[in-house]
């Protein structure tokens, strides 16, 4: 079986932002979607590991875009494995138009854990050598590795959210582009007037759940990048919670 599998998607106008170009949640969520198709089709996807009572975990998303696709534009996301580690795995995506033209590319690290225990499963223990067969570090994904981003010595409190119902996935937690989609509502419609979000990157440390609050952290050294914490508490404080998702978004 090949080692890279495609998806096809076209921009439709209710997956838009108001520059009618593609919106960054839609985006992420047709990225796990790949890889889930990519992961079902070989045999390991959501529905086999949950089979045995284990499930998928994004740890780390990082998408970066020098052109967003617009309303109506085909785009293609084609994703494979980079690397597996006993632990984890590294999986890679490009997301290209028509015409060949890419519009960027992002890198994931995923996990699988017992759902009970919610401890590590061994990777190559779960699939065996087959893991091998699938993966192709030859393939370019010319994007910078993922940063190092520091804890927030000093920030400020920029926002609040209470977990909802439409923010919980199937697994029980806030939906990891949940996250996303509360990042980008941080900033002014002013601010994506005179900018334009070029790159994302999401760390995953915890889950929140129903009913929490998420406090919103945020600290920037440069006007173009921003570091955000979120954090869970169970009530409305000041005082700052677990860190459950750190990131840094980059304008241009």
């Amino acid at each position: 079986m090949q080692k890279v599998e495609t998806t096809s998607h076209i921009v439709d106008p209710f997956h838009t932002d108001y520059k009618k170009q593609l919106s960054w949640e839609t985006l992420g969520v047709d990225l796990l979607n790949a890889a889930e198709n990519h992961a079902s089709k070989r045999g390991f996807g959501m529905k086999d590991v949950n089979d045995v009572n284990y499930t998928w975990v994004l740890a780390r998303l990082v998408v970066e875009l020098n052109l967003t696709p617009i309303v109506y534009q085909n785009y293609h996301i084609d994703t494979w494995v980079d690397k597996v580690y006993s632990l984890f795995t590294n999986r890679n995506y490009a997301i290209r138009g028509d015409d060949g033209v890419v519009f960027g590319y992002a890198r994931s690290i995923w996990s699988t854990i017992n759902y009970e225990t919610r401890k590590p499963v061994d990777l190559i223990e779960f699939h065996g050598e087959k893991f091998e067969e699938y993966c192709a570090p030859e393939l370019p994904c010319p994007i910078k590795p993922y940063s190092r981003i520091k804890p927030l010595a000093e920030a400020d409190m920029v926002k609040y959210h209470k977990v909802t119902y439409s923010d919980i996935d199937m697994n029980g937690h806030v939906n990891s582009m949940k996250y996303l989609l509360h990042l980008r509502d941080i900033f002014s419609l002013e601010q994506y007037r005179q900018q334009r979000l070029r790159r994302v990157e999401l760390q995953y440390q915890k889950e929140a759940y129903y009913g929490q609050w998420l406090q919103f952290f945020m600290n920037s050294d440069d006007k173009d990048v921003y570091d955000v914490e979120i954090c869970r508490t169970d009530n409305k404080t000041d005082e700052k919670g677990e860190v459950c998702v750190k990131a840094r978004l980059i304008f241009e």
